[in-house]
């Protein structure tokens, strides 16, 4: 069926329900449109969840809180690099660890050492030599595994003026030794064929310039240069042993279980250190007494070291 308008005469269309849509004259009954349908249109958001809406504002905090995490993660790694390598410097400032990198050595190393507490391995003498931290610049590496007898101190000029007093022919050589090489030095002795020869490893004050020890008076003795030390001795054989153990072609005295007992066990400083090793060791210093009664301290050191009864002592 056609509707019109009975106002304007504009043809109805579906949608015209109650009024036309042209001119707005409200239709009488019998021209409504009664087959409508109404579809409402509803925009939809469904509602977000408690959980996932707190995880959505938590999201920017988080990335706030990763970032200065970040940050003070790697303030903390600088603070421990600060705190682990400042006292890394100190020890090897102090007790130079790193002597063997450097260019010239110092004449005299003195160092602050407390008196050692008074024990069975500890003998107090009032020799008024210098104190020293034994094993600085790891000295035993350069003494043979098997010694008899090894001695570390750090006062060189006044035992070898001590040891003139005792063997005069050597005073040339003691002279030399006191202006050309550093305080601390270590001594060993080892048995040959039935006799025990010695060995003293000294470190030259200035490495770079080299050293020329004239030994034409001392046609016994011989002398090698290992690494950064200077080595005379007695015997050649000595010699060998000593390169063999610093190169570790052979064992050292630090791979020693006597000596690493003893390291353990006796003051880690003092005047000098004496380890007998082996019982050749022990006797060989029950004969030095004789030999070295002309002088009053060398006779104290070893004749205190041999009434003591031990194998190993440290001297304050």
């Amino acid at each position: 069926m056609v509707r019109i308008c009975p106002t304007c005469n504009n043809k109805l269309g579906i949608y015209d329900y109650f009024f036309c849509s042209v001119c707005g004259t409200a239709l009488p009954s019998e021209l409504v449109n009664s087959g409508y349908s109404f579809v409402k249109t509803i925009n939809f958001i469904p509602e977000k969840k408690k959980g996932l809406e707190f995880l959505h504002n938590l999201k920017p905090v988080l990335l706030r809180v990763s970032h200065i995490l970040n940050l003070k993660l790697v303030l903390a790694v600088l603070l421990v690099m600060i705190a682990v390598g400042f006292p890394i410097y100190v020890l090897i400032d102090k007790y130079q660890f790193g002597r063997g990198l450097s260019l010239k050595r110092d004449t005299e190393v003195t160092q602050n050492v407390q008196e050692p507490n008074a024990g069975k391995n500890a003998l107090k003498l009032s020799l008024s030599l210098k104190s020293h931290v034994f094993g600085t610049d790891k000295i035993s590496e350069w003494i043979p595994y098997d010694a008899d007898f090894y001695v570390e101190g750090q006062d060189l000029n006044s035992l070898a003026d001590k040891f003139v007093v005792v063997k005069p022919h050597y005073l040339e050589l003691a002279e030399y030794v006191k202006d050309n090489f550093s305080q601390h030095f270590a001594f060993f002795g080892m048995r040959v064929e039935d006799e025990m020869y010695w060995s003293v490893v000294l470190f030259p004050v200035n490495p770079e310039g080299g050293v020329n020890i004239d030994l034409s008076n001392y046609e016994w003795l011989e002398t090698l240069k290992i690494d950064d030390a200077i080595l005379i001795a007695n015997h050649p054989l000595l010699l060998a042993k000593s390169e063999e153990a610093k190169s570790r072609v052979s064992r050292n005295l630090q791979m020693n279980p006597k000596y690493i007992l003893s390291k353990n066990a006796a003051p880690k400083s003092g005047q000098l250190y004496i380890l007998a090793l082996t019982n050749e060791g022990k006797e060989e210093s029950k004969n030095k007494e004789t030999e070295f009664g002309s002088s009053e301290d060398l006779f104290k050191i070893i004749q205190s070291f041999n009434q003591s009864g031990l194998e190993d002592v440290v001297i304050y």
